[in-house]
């Protein structure tokens, strides 16, 4: 489930855009549908609105998110797998701007299902960034463990490096270092209601990514760390010639190691 959860944000690369028609009246542009390919495997996305606020995405999974709506943000969003819920996530705002959430989910391991529940909290700084603080709560016991921090730093609307120090049950630490750069044109989910305010990525920012480098280390005593390799992603950005993003493509390792194309492709109405 926690996967799935990761792709949404892979998936909503792309929501809503404006344009302006021959009698300069302006006029919402809808992703209607995507089909991410990796390899020769397919998936389809389906994305419902209510207005312009997103209704309902479904994928060709299985899996369904719907979403509620309190004014014009975010408060909450549901997941299903084949009809049954398995995520509920919760979003509390301070001044219209996101503060905390609280997720609670379900995930199966050879048959078993297991609960657990997630705590973020958001802190913005005097340099300008945000502080995210994630925590993991023992749903028996109710007893927090913090597992990881994020900084964002944001510059003209775009996220441009995220610093992420994620702790694992084994006790050793990762501090991950990413950069992301971008090309001049607009992102059109910059304008879908209330996704900005719960979405820290490149999906959300103002242009569109062109280049990730991840630069990491880890370490089991805080003193003695391990350098690994940057990984650097270069994407490859296709445009409609009403300069709408059509097709996303990257080359990365899937998750049976082996070297694969991603692609994405976006459908309007």
């Amino acid at each position: 489930m926690k996967k799935a959860i990761t792709l949404l944000s892979i998936f909503l690369f792309t929501i809503t855009a404006c344009t302006k028609d021959d009698n300069n009246t302006e006029q919402t542009i809808l992703l209607k549908k995507f089909i991410n390919i990796e390899g020769s495997n397919t998936q389809t996305g389906i994305i419902n609105y209510n207005g312009n606020k997103i209704s309902e995405i479904a994928y060709s999974n299985g899996y369904k998110y719907i979403y509620t709506y309190t004014g014009d943000l975010i408060t909450k969003v549901t997941g299903y797998e084949d009809g049954t819920i398995v995520s509920i996530i919760d979003y509390t705002y301070e001044n219209n701007n996101l503060r905390g959430s609280v997720e609670n989910y379900t995930s199966k391991s050879n048959g078993v299902s297991t609960n657990s529940k997630l705590r973020t909290v958001y802190t913005p700084k005097s340099d300008g960034t945000i502080l995210e603080e994630r925590f993991s709560i023992d749903p028996s016991t109710n007893i927090e463990t913090k597992t990881a921090n994020n900084i964002y730093t944001f510059t003209n609307g775009n996220l441009i490096k995220e610093l992420s120090t994620y702790t694992y049950f084994d006790g050793t630490t990762s501090i991950t270092t990413t950069i992301y750069e971008y090309d001049n044109k607009k992102n059109p989910s910059a304008t879908a209601i209330g996704l900005n305010k719960i979405e820290f990525s490149d999906t959300s920012s103002l242009n569109n990514i062109n280049k990730r480098t991840i630069s990491s280390k880890s370490t089991t005593d805080g003193i003695h760390f391990t350098h690994h390799p940057d990984q650097t992603r270069n994407y490859i950005l296709s445009y409609d010639a009403n300069n709408f993003l059509k097709e996303r493509k990257y080359n990365d390792i899937n998750l049976n190691n082996t070297p694969t194309t991603f692609i994405t492709q976006y459908f309007y109405e």
